[in-house]
């Protein structure tokens, strides 16, 4: 309506019959994997499973991973689950509240499994893969691919622009002997239940019994970082798929996020804390991630100036052009050969880097 008047729209239909297909997606369940649950902390049973677990350790390394996986099995058979005691608690205070159903606590689990859920991806053909197979094999095959060596050949031609940064101080700090004070400051810099591993134990088992297996832990980074041990298992890691936008089609448009287990996350950190100290002289200036005092925000506003310069470039007979590059490709993976080499050539020893090569 516009003032006292009605517009009226027509719309002519062209009578033409539509076929509406209704998809019906099967509610996949999924086995739950094993882990440690926080409540477990505040159970003497729990303590008296790792206390007896860890006593039965000899000092090799090989038995202590066996004893972990000990004390998970018996921590899954005599432990309670605290899920089904908070449902119980849930049921009771329902009834104590004249509840009848537990809608408003479905409703939030069910949004975010339906939100978790991948139903299907476009193939590169166009075509969509639905089902279960089809979506394991698609994923398989792009991660395959991702992850897979692409066997560079030149890169002697990049070494030739890089200059020695390290130094010989700087080695000896970086090869020092690994302490127990840095593996524990390692553990507790992290989060204590964040990002669950593929071994179902948290950081938070680790730093609550610390005081049970530290030298355990020690010893297990020390002979892992000089190779003396086969861990071949204990850098398996988890992948997690985060959107990065909100309607994601193809598998490409999710980020691949490694879920590490505790031990390895201790481990390169290890390495991480000793490395931090030299990154300023390492890494140059107009690099501004990873670095303390550094933002990544900061490459925001230099794009902005960049393209602002190029739109109002008026004089001259040169032209200027910026250059976009698929990022993906930096931070989706990494070529092991051209890192080992790089380092090398900043000055790291042989020693520092076959360290970082075992991790």
């Amino acid at each position: 309506m516009e003032g006292d008047r009605f517009l009226w729209e027509f719309i002519s239909s062209d009578h033409a019959m539509q076929r509406i297909e209704l998809i019906h997606h099967k509610r996949m369940f999924w086995k739950r994997r094993w882990h440690f649950e926080s409540a477990w902390i505040n159970d003497s049973r729990c303590e008296r499973i790792v206390s007896t677990e860890m006593e039965r350790c000899d000092g090799n390394i090989g038995n202590f991973l066996h004893q972990l996986s000990s004390t998970k099995q018996k921590l899954g058979h005599q432990n309670p689950n605290p899920i089904k005691e908070i449902q119980v608690q849930i049921q009771k205070k329902k009834k104590e509240m004249g509840i009848r159903t537990l809608s408003s606590f479905i409703v939030g689990p069910l949004n975010i499994e339906k939100k978790n859920t991948i139903w299907a991806f476009k193939k590169d053909s166009g075509e969509w893969a639905e089902s279960q197979e089809e979506l394991e094999d698609e994923a398989c095959d792009f991660f395959t691919k991702l992850f897979s060596s692409s066997r560079p050949t030149l890169i002697e031609h990049v070494l030739t622009a890089i200059h020695p940064k390290v130094f010989e101080d700087m080695n000896i700090e970086l090869n020092a002997d690994i302490t127990v004070e840095e593996v524990r400051a390692a553990l507790f810099q992290m989060h204590p239940t964040k990002a669950p591993s593929l071994d179902g134990l948290p950081a938070l088992f680790f730093q609550k019994y610390w005081y049970k297996m530290s030298k355990f832990v020690h010893r297990f980074v020390v002979e892992f970082l000089e190779g003396s041990f086969p861990f071949q298992d204990i850098n398996h890691t988890l992948i997690v798929l985060i959107p990065k936008i909100a309607q994601v089609e193809q598998i490409f448009q999710f980020r691949p996020i490694n879920l590490c287990n505790v031990l390895y996350k201790i481990t390169s950190k290890v390495l991480t804390n000793r490395i931090k100290p030299i990154l300023n002289q390492v890494i140059a200036d107009n690099q501004s991630a990873f670095v303390p005092g550094r933002l990544i925000l900061d490459n925001i506003i230099v794009a902005h100036e960049i393209i602002h310069h190029l739109h109002n470039k008026r004089q001259g007979s040169m032209g200027k052009f910026a250059l976009k590059l698929d990022m993906s490709k930096a931070y989706d993976r990494v070529e092991w050969v051209f890192v080992q080499e790089i380092m090398k050539k900043m000055g790291f020893n042989n020693l520092f880097v076959d360290k970082v090569m075992n991790a």
